[in-house]
Protein backbone atom coordinates (compact mmCIF):
# COMPACT_ATOMS: atom_id res chain seq x y z
CA UNK A 1 0.00 0.00 0.00
CA UNK A 2 3.12 2.51 0.98
CA UNK A 3 4.85 2.09 -2.17
CA UNK A 4 0.87 2.41 -3.88
CA UNK A 5 0.74 5.80 -2.12
CA UNK A 6 4.35 7.03 -3.15
CA UNK A 7 4.16 5.67 -6.43
CA UNK A 8 1.02 8.51 -6.75
CA UNK A 9 2.69 11.03 -5.45
CA UNK A 10 5.39 10.43 -8.44
CA UNK A 11 2.99 10.24 -10.80
CA UNK A 12 0.66 13.61 -10.01
CA UNK A 13 4.38 15.45 -8.74
CA UNK A 14 5.34 14.44 -12.57
CA UNK A 15 2.23 15.24 -14.19
CA UNK A 16 1.85 18.87 -12.65
CA UNK A 17 5.70 19.60 -13.95
CA UNK A 18 4.94 18.39 -17.64
CA UNK A 19 1.46 20.36 -18.03
CA UNK A 20 3.12 23.70 -15.96
CA UNK A 21 6.15 23.02 -18.41
CA UNK A 22 3.73 22.69 -21.64
CA UNK A 23 1.84 25.62 -20.57
CA UNK A 24 5.29 27.73 -20.44
CA UNK A 25 6.42 26.71 -23.76
CA UNK A 26 2.64 26.46 -25.48
CA UNK A 27 2.75 26.59 -29.21
CA UNK A 28 -0.70 26.85 -30.81
CA UNK A 29 -2.40 23.58 -32.13
CA UNK A 30 -2.64 25.63 -35.47
CA UNK A 31 -0.98 28.32 -38.00
CA UNK A 32 -2.73 31.92 -38.80
CA UNK A 33 -1.24 33.61 -41.68
CA UNK A 34 1.52 33.51 -43.84
CA UNK A 35 4.69 35.35 -44.38
CA UNK A 36 6.70 35.56 -47.60
CA UNK A 37 9.79 37.08 -48.87
CA UNK A 38 12.57 36.92 -50.84
CA UNK A 39 15.77 34.47 -49.94
CA UNK A 40 18.44 35.60 -51.78
CA UNK A 41 16.64 36.71 -54.41
CA UNK A 42 14.14 33.65 -54.54
CA UNK A 43 10.79 33.43 -53.79
CA UNK A 44 9.98 32.17 -49.92
CA UNK A 45 6.87 31.51 -47.97
CA UNK A 46 6.16 29.91 -44.54
CA UNK A 47 3.42 29.33 -42.06
CA UNK A 48 3.12 31.79 -39.52
CA UNK A 49 1.49 32.71 -35.48
CA UNK A 50 2.16 35.23 -33.48
CA UNK A 51 2.70 35.05 -29.16
CA UNK A 52 2.68 37.90 -26.63
CA UNK A 53 5.08 38.01 -23.76
CA UNK A 54 5.91 40.43 -21.12
CA UNK A 55 3.65 43.24 -23.47
CA UNK A 56 5.58 42.53 -26.70
CA UNK A 57 5.31 40.64 -29.51
CA UNK A 58 6.84 37.32 -30.71
CA UNK A 59 6.04 35.78 -34.24
CA UNK A 60 7.49 32.27 -35.30
CA UNK A 61 7.65 31.46 -38.94
CA UNK A 62 7.71 27.54 -39.83
CA UNK A 63 9.04 26.26 -43.68
CA UNK A 64 7.92 23.34 -44.18
CA UNK A 65 8.71 20.44 -47.55
CA UNK A 66 6.24 18.91 -49.59
CA UNK A 67 6.13 15.80 -46.83
CA UNK A 68 4.95 18.67 -45.10
CA UNK A 69 7.78 18.44 -42.57
CA UNK A 70 9.51 21.25 -40.93
CA UNK A 71 12.73 22.59 -42.24
CA UNK A 72 13.11 25.93 -41.34
CA UNK A 73 12.59 27.94 -37.81
CA UNK A 74 12.68 31.80 -37.92
CA UNK A 75 11.94 33.18 -34.60
CA UNK A 76 11.74 37.21 -34.56
CA UNK A 77 10.88 38.29 -30.94
CA UNK A 78 10.33 41.46 -28.22
CA UNK A 79 8.24 43.25 -30.83
CA UNK A 80 6.92 46.09 -29.63
CA UNK A 81 3.11 46.29 -30.27
CA UNK A 82 2.70 49.44 -31.84
CA UNK A 83 3.03 51.06 -35.09
CA UNK A 84 6.46 51.53 -36.10
CA UNK A 85 9.86 50.63 -36.86
CA UNK A 86 12.55 48.51 -34.82
CA UNK A 87 15.71 47.47 -35.66
CA UNK A 88 16.99 44.23 -34.79
CA UNK A 89 19.84 43.73 -33.17
CA UNK A 90 21.93 40.19 -31.90
CA UNK A 91 20.51 39.68 -28.74
CA UNK A 92 18.72 36.57 -26.95
CA UNK A 93 15.43 35.94 -26.48
CA UNK A 94 15.55 35.53 -22.61
CA UNK A 95 17.76 38.40 -21.95
CA UNK A 96 16.28 40.90 -19.37
CA UNK A 97 16.66 43.45 -22.18
CA UNK A 98 13.56 44.68 -24.74
CA UNK A 99 15.78 44.77 -27.62
CA UNK A 100 14.76 43.05 -31.04
CA UNK A 101 15.95 40.03 -32.20
CA UNK A 102 16.07 36.44 -34.36
CA UNK A 103 16.44 33.52 -34.37
CA UNK A 104 16.80 31.31 -37.50
CA UNK A 105 17.99 27.35 -38.21
CA UNK A 106 17.29 24.75 -40.45
CA UNK A 107 16.16 21.14 -39.27
CA UNK A 108 15.88 17.52 -40.57
CA UNK A 109 14.40 14.03 -39.82
CA UNK A 110 10.77 15.28 -38.87
CA UNK A 111 11.77 18.60 -37.91
CA UNK A 112 12.97 17.97 -34.41
CA UNK A 113 17.00 17.98 -35.16
CA UNK A 114 18.39 21.39 -35.55
CA UNK A 115 20.93 21.13 -38.10
CA UNK A 116 22.26 24.76 -39.23
CA UNK A 117 22.15 27.59 -36.76
CA UNK A 118 22.57 31.43 -38.66
CA UNK A 119 23.48 34.75 -36.59
CA UNK A 120 22.67 38.12 -37.15
CA UNK A 121 25.03 39.52 -39.94
CA UNK A 122 26.55 41.98 -37.73
CA UNK A 123 28.30 43.99 -40.77
CA UNK A 124 25.04 44.78 -42.22
CA UNK A 125 22.69 47.81 -40.57
CA UNK A 126 19.95 47.52 -42.81
CA UNK A 127 17.84 44.76 -40.53
CA UNK A 128 14.13 45.62 -39.22
CA UNK A 129 10.82 44.39 -38.87
CA UNK A 130 8.65 46.85 -39.51
CA UNK A 131 4.71 46.72 -37.62
CA UNK A 132 2.30 47.91 -40.60
CA UNK A 133 -1.02 47.31 -38.74
CA UNK A 134 -1.93 46.43 -34.59
CA UNK A 135 -5.35 45.48 -33.77
CA UNK A 136 -5.52 45.04 -30.15
CA UNK A 137 -8.90 43.63 -29.97
CA UNK A 138 -8.41 41.48 -32.69
CA UNK A 139 -4.73 40.51 -32.07
CA UNK A 140 -3.99 40.66 -35.66
CA UNK A 141 -0.80 41.72 -36.76
CA UNK A 142 0.81 43.06 -40.08
CA UNK A 143 4.34 43.74 -40.91
CA UNK A 144 7.44 43.82 -42.66
CA UNK A 145 10.48 42.29 -42.51
CA UNK A 146 14.50 42.42 -43.53
CA UNK A 147 17.46 40.78 -42.32
CA UNK A 148 20.67 39.01 -43.49
CA UNK A 149 21.94 36.00 -41.41
CA UNK A 150 25.19 34.39 -41.32
CA UNK A 151 25.91 30.50 -40.77
CA UNK A 152 27.06 29.75 -37.61
CA UNK A 153 30.98 28.66 -38.67
CA UNK A 154 31.69 27.23 -35.50
CA UNK A 155 29.19 24.05 -36.14
CA UNK A 156 29.96 21.74 -38.99
CA UNK A 157 28.20 22.66 -41.89
CA UNK A 158 24.74 20.18 -42.03
CA UNK A 159 23.00 21.58 -44.97
CA UNK A 160 25.68 22.24 -47.80
CA UNK A 161 22.67 23.07 -50.60
CA UNK A 162 21.68 26.38 -48.40
CA UNK A 163 24.01 29.38 -48.70
CA UNK A 164 26.50 30.55 -45.78
CA UNK A 165 24.99 34.11 -46.07
CA UNK A 166 20.81 34.42 -45.90
CA UNK A 167 19.62 37.67 -47.17
CA UNK A 168 15.56 37.64 -46.50
CA UNK A 169 14.47 41.14 -48.29
CA UNK A 170 10.75 42.19 -49.21
CA UNK A 171 9.67 40.10 -46.09
CA UNK A 172 5.68 40.72 -45.44
CA UNK A 173 3.87 38.96 -42.49
CA UNK A 174 0.17 39.02 -41.59
CA UNK A 175 -1.21 36.76 -38.48
CA UNK A 176 -2.81 37.11 -34.93
CA UNK A 177 -1.46 36.61 -31.77
CA UNK A 178 -2.42 32.51 -30.58
CA UNK A 179 -0.45 32.47 -27.53
CA UNK A 180 -0.08 34.45 -24.21
CA UNK A 181 3.26 33.74 -22.49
Amino acid sequence: MRRCIILLIILVVFTTVFIRCKEEYAEPEYYWGEATAELNGQYWISKIWGAERNNLIDITLHKFNQANLRRENFFLYKIPPQIGVYKILKTSADSAADTTGIFYNTLEDDGDVILDIYHLNETDSTHFVQITAYNEKTTIVEGTFQVSLIRDATRPKRHPHIADTLRFTNGRFKTKILVNR
